[in-house]
């Protein structure tokens, strides 16, 4: 039946969008979208824009990703569906984060927080934290940030969730990073790196990968660093989909500045700049990326004239 195709579409989209594939992922959006058309079961057509929105924002796509969550969260306040309202919610508040908009994006969690634990929806509950937690270390308020992810965590590991524990993993180790805790640093993205080669995940390596070559790098471990800077990097360049790069390149052409190869640096600094606005806007810590292109263009003394 077409509802039974639309769900199954669904599911492939979000498996697609979770390994960067996002014309495929797409592509199964659209089709399970006409399919819902089809259908008088607004619960369906929610559902159906929910997926759509999570595709699109993993590609970077926010606006279209706001209106298909706005939408999806009209259906569900109309028909009652609380987790569904909830699930809008909490996407809402991510594009807000990856946006800035922290008022904006604190406010959606907190809704999205309150209906989830009215409701006992444990998984939801934990990505809400997560969520949270990523606003946070964003805005540098580190310990709310690690108890974001702490909480999470705790739960995505009561339901057996590898996948959420991945991700956790990736950003304490990014956490203890902007801490200057490097040591742990390193061994967190060495544990992330680990599950994120069990979920056969290309986007989650990569950034285990970029975060274990930047501590190592602190470290002083440069021969590392520089291979799994580099890994990163090719990782993301594989990526079918737009690919948060500028900040690949921004670690590597400071590992290449500390290791003295200062035509690489040039290179990775000069790619910087060239960067377009879909590279860009997927940055998710671009405060990082611009305090590592700073320390490049100030070591190098180069000059880009203001656009």
């Amino acid at each position: 039946d077409s509802g039974g195709q639309a769900r199954a579409l669904c599911l492939i989209a979000e498996s697609y969008s979770h390994q960067a594939r996002t014309s495929e992922a797409h592509e199964a959006v659209d089709l399970a979208l006409v399919l819902a058309g089809t259908s008088a079961d607004e619960s369906l057509m929610a559902h159906t824009l929910s997926a759509a929105s999570l595709a699109a924002h993993l590609a970077a796509d926010y606006d279209r990703s706001r209106s298909f969550a706005r939408q999806a969260l009209q259906i569900s306040r109309a028909i009652g569906d609380r987790e569904g309202e909830a699930d809008c919610l909490s996407r809402l508040g991510n594009i807000d984060s990856r946006l800035f908009h922290v008022h904006d994006a604190s406010n959606n969690f907190a809704a999205a927080a309150g209906i989830y634990k009215s409701l006992d929806k444990r998984r939801g509950e934990a990505v809400v934290s997560f969520n949270a937690g990523l606003l946070f270390l964003k805005v540098g308020e580190y310990e709310r940030a690690l108890s974001g992810f702490k909480q999470a965590n705790e739960i995505f590991a009561s339901v057996n969730d590898l996948r959420g524990r991945a991700v956790c993993a990736v950003n304490v180790g990014m956490l203890a990073y902007f801490q200057r805790r490097y040591a742990a640093s390193r061994r967190l993205s060495q544990q992330a790196l680990h599950r994120a080669r069990q979920l056969s995940s290309p986007y989650l390596e990569s950034a285990a990968m970029g975060n274990l070559g930047a501590a190592e790098r602190e470290l002083g471990m440069i021969p590392e660093a520089i291979a799994h800077c580099e890994e990163a990097l090719r990782i993301k360049r594989g990526m079918t989909g737009t690919a948060d790069i500028g900040s690949d390149l921004a670690d590597l052409g400071l590992t290449y500045l500390r290791a003295g190869n200062r035509t690489a640096a040039i290179a990775a600094a000069d790619e910087i700049l060239s960067l377009g606005n879909d590279s860009l806007e997927s940055v998710m810590y671009p405060q990082n990326v611009i305090w590592n292109a700073s320390q490049i263009f100030g070591a190098l003394d180069l000059r880009q004239e203001q656009q």
